[in-house]
């Protein structure tokens, strides 16, 4: 066989010769390359029946996880230890049914779904072994012992279920065949003459695991004399009531015997009747047996050695109990299967076929005894898995509010024999608390064992951190900085989060005692380490506590702190000794500052009891003094936003000229750089108008005159200077009239000031210069001593006569007052 070119296939090729040429591919994908295991089992795997009965024999087909292999299309191959014909034969059903032959010979029978249930009726008397074989592969078999005698006890047909520890009424007849070989129905076969106070021998014999230190137990009814070894029953007709337990998990059978009851002095049967069966040889009395199949009650959820105790985490939302883990973290849980006791009756969690029918509590539960034999390598195998509530109604054990949510669990199962020595390792992505269960993954022995569950929390956020796509702030329109006492827009979106980095929307529904709030915090950059740096009191926060209410910091809506976008300030130094106060303050230039803001989580004394959360990836180290000072206090913050923040003034120059014209004023906008102020090249937004203004008029060359002077002009400056003539003063329209007033332009609707009582009046043009609807108070200064103010400059009309140019020094009336 040949391929080439670009030849693809999938699957196999079964040939004598391949050749393969250029890009051609065999991808070998098939049931050949990996086959699917298949197992098989008989059950029961020992029995008794008398040889009037017949034997119920299940053969099933197990995947590799145990379970029934619906999918399996092959056939099994049944046979049995018998070596002469006409002893025993196999039927389709449990009375009448079609006989399917000699058991003698070897059959192959076809399961349906995984498995097949057939019938064996003997009249040899003694052991028959079966063996079933899966016609796919001749290596995987099973084998069951059923042992056929004329009399014996029976307490149960097949497997009886119990509960490890939970008592089990039961009634023990003695049987018998009335003739050999003939069918039993109901109390026909009972031996009624077998009656009065019987003492009978008990046997432990353990199948899965082979070998434990439990043994099953028989009680009179009505009593608590629990016999392990002998015990006398009271018969009437041929039964007795008792009770039954077994104190551990998996396959066992009790073996009861009569020894006293022989086949020459026991009346079992008349005389007459008994000639007629083959008794064994060394018979020992009359015998049964029993084949029971337990499982745990429950499975208690422990503290774990060297772990957190998982006991004391009670998962309370109260305020006195203490936090457990960070969500996301790794806790730890030993889980024990332990038995049923008297303390457990009357909560009707188990049905009459031993099956779970609800969860139980198992927080007082860690000090039960355990079912050891279920840790055992050969016991019934069983995978162990924790749990919590999951589903669209599924809420947290707490908060357990409208719009908790339940969280995932993260855990690896683990078999019967790893729980032994292995706790559990599991983390739960959300906080508050959960429900924790334990059970095994579908059902142990084809029963349902009871799920144990204990509460267990308080689970809190493992770390605060900034969302950077709904958090920042924004410069003031076409401003690469922000003056001191200037509005820039901010906004924040702090997350409380897991150990994965996820939101844990359950914060929010914590009470108030249960939870950390946020601080923001504001520190200078670049500053050396050891000095100050904190710059948090010269931060203005009043208009985000307006749009996020009063106590935002700690005002969690589920898994974060939201403030939208608001205006918030970096306020200049304050500083009042010496000089007048102004509403505006007066204040003093410091900086410049490169600002970064962050956030920390407030402190808190009670972190053991509360669960403090830690800040993700903190990049700033706050020296928390003020700046410039020595420190060692110091905590880390997330920064959220970084800004470059000036001390800011507008400058007016001092102007003269001849009287009659308008005179052009200076003006510029400074900051400080930290010694000195200097023009601020930046700026190319700060605005200016002339229509708003104050004037003081300090001289006039006719005092009779009402000066109409005033100002006029605007803009805004580029690179921080106005250009020249854009702002201007206009003199009163006199010939000859001259005069010196003060020009204060109205960055603000404020009246300055005078600085004594008798000086001239202040008079003011309504309203102030409006820049994008807003003033501009950031360029006040404290000029005069009077607290900061609308900048100002004196201005003088008629310091020369004019034309003829002629410049007298000292001109009488017009020097005095300049400067």
């Amino acid at each position: 066989m040949t391929l080439s070119n670009e030849t693809f296939i999938r699957g196999a090729i079964t040939s004598c010769q391949l050749q393969m040429t250029e890009e051609s591919q065999v991808i070998g994908d098939s049931v050949c390359f990996a086959p699917k295991e298949y197992f098989i089992e008989v059950t029961p795997e020992k029995d008794e029946s008398l040889t009037c009965d017949r034997q119920k024999v299940t053969v099933r087909v197990l995947d590799k996880n145990g379970q029934v292999a619906t999918d399996y299309t092959g056939q099994i191959n049944l046979s049995t230890s018998l070596t002469n014909a006409n002893k025993a034969e196999w039927f389709t059903a449990e009375n009448d049914g079609q006989s399917l032959g000699d058991a003698k010979d070897r059959r192959e029978i076809t399961p349906i779904h995984g498995q097949k249930t057939l019938w064996l009726n003997s009249n040899y008397i003694g052991n028959i072994t079966v063996t079933a074989t899966l016609s796919t592969d001749d290596k995987k078999t099973d084998i069951g012992t059923f042992l056929f005698v004329p009399y014996g006890f029976e307490i149960a047909e097949g497997e009886i279920p119990l509960v490890a520890g939970k008592p089990q009424d039961v009634e023990i007849r003695a049987l018998t065949c009335a003739t050999p070989s003939s069918p039993s129905d109901n109390d026909e076969n009972v031996a009624k003459g077998y009656e009065g106070r019987r003492e009978l021998t008990l046997n432990t014999l353990y199948d899965a695991p082979s070998s434990g230190s439990k043994p099953v137990e028989l009680a009179p009814q009505n009593t608590d004399n629990w016999q392990k070894d002998k015990i006398i029953l009271s018969f009437v007709s041929g039964k007795a009531k008792a009770k039954l337990r077994y104190l551990d998990a998996g396959k066992v059978r009790l073996a009861m015997t009569d020894e006293r009851c022989t086949t020459s002095d026991c009346a079992v049967l008349p005389a007459s009747q008994r000639m007629g069966f083959r008794i064994p040889e060394n018979w020992q009395g009359i015998t049964g047996s029993l084949s029971i199949k337990s499982r745990p009650y429950t499975f208690a959820l422990c503290d774990a050695p060297d772990a957190l105790s998982i006991e004391q985490a009670k998962g309370t939302a109260s305020n006195t109990e203490n936090a457990f883990v960070a969500a996301g973290e790794r806790f730890a849980t030993r889980v024990k299967p332990v038995i049923w006791t008297e303390s457990d009756a009357g909560k009707d969690n188990i049905d009459p076929n031993g099956d779970a029918t609800k969860l139980v509590d198992t927080r007082n539960l860690c000090g039960r005894k355990e079912t050891t034999n279920f840790y055992h390598a050969q016991a019934p195998a069983a995978t162990v898995q924790l749990s919590i509530p999951a589903g669209n109604n599924a809420k947290p054990h707490s908060p357990n509010v409208i719009g908790a949510r339940p969280g995932v669990l993260t855990s690896q199962s683990l078999s019967h024999q790893q729980i032994v020595n292995n706790p559990f390792y599991a983390s739960w992505n959300e906080v508050g608390s959960i429900q924790l269960r334990a059970g095994v993954d579908g059902t142990y022995l084809d029963m349902k064992v009871n799920v144990g569950y204990r509460p267990v929390g308080r689970f809190y956020p493992k770390f605060m951190a900034v969302d950077p796509n709904q958090s920042g702030m924004t410069y003031p329109k076409g401003q690469g900085f922000v003056y001191m006492n200037q509005p820039l827009n901010g906004r924040l979106k702090v997350q409380a989060l897991n150990q994965q980095r996820e939101p844990t929307y359950n914060y929010g529904h914590f009470s108030a005692g249960n939870k950390i709030g946020i601080q923001v915090v504001a520190v200078a950059q670049n500053t050396p380490d050891g000095t100050g740096n904190r710059l948090t009191e010269r931060m203005d926060f009043s208009e985000w506590d307006r749009v996020a209410g009063n106590g935002w910091q700690r005002n969690w809506e589920q898994e974060a702190i939201i403030v939208p976008t608001a205006p918030l300030l970096f306020t200049r130094l304050n500083v009042i000794q010496g000089v007048a106060a102004s509403r505006f303050g007066t204040t003093q230039p410091d900086g410049p500052y490169r600002v970064s803001l962050g956030i920390a989580p407030q402190e808190s004394d009670n972190c053991s009891q509360i669960g403090c959360p830690v800040l993700d990836e903190p990049k700033i180290k706050v020296f928390n003094c003020q700046v410039g000072s020595v420190c060692s206090d110091t905590f880390p913050a997330k920064s959220f936003a970084t800004f470059t923040t000036r001390y800011g003034r507008m400058v007016m120059d001092d102007t003269a000229g001849r009287a009659g014209t308008p005179l052009a004023i200076p003006l510029r906008v400074e900051h400080w750089n930290g010694s000195a102020f200097m023009a601020h090249d930046e700026d190319n937004v700060s605005a200016f108008d002339g229509q708003y203004y104050c004037k003081q008029i300090l001289m006039q060359s006719d005092t009779s005159v009402d000066s109409d002077t005033l100002m006029s002009g605007g803009g805004v400056v580029e690179k921080g200077v106005a250009a020249s003539g854009q702002l201007l003063a206009h003199p009163h329209d006199l010939p000859q009239y001259r005069e010196q007033t003060r020009f204060w332009q109205k960055l603000v609707d404020q009246t300055p000031a005078r600085e004594a009582a008798n000086d001239p009046v202040i008079l003011c043009e309504p309203g102030a210069v409006d820049r994008n609807g807003e003033s501009q108070p950031w360029l006040l200064y404290n000029w005069r001593q009077q607290g900061d103010e609308n900048p100002s400059a004196l201005v003088t009309f008629g310091t020369y006569r004019g034309n003829d140019r002629v410049i007298y020094r000292g001109e009488k009336g017009m020097n005095f007052r300049l400067p």
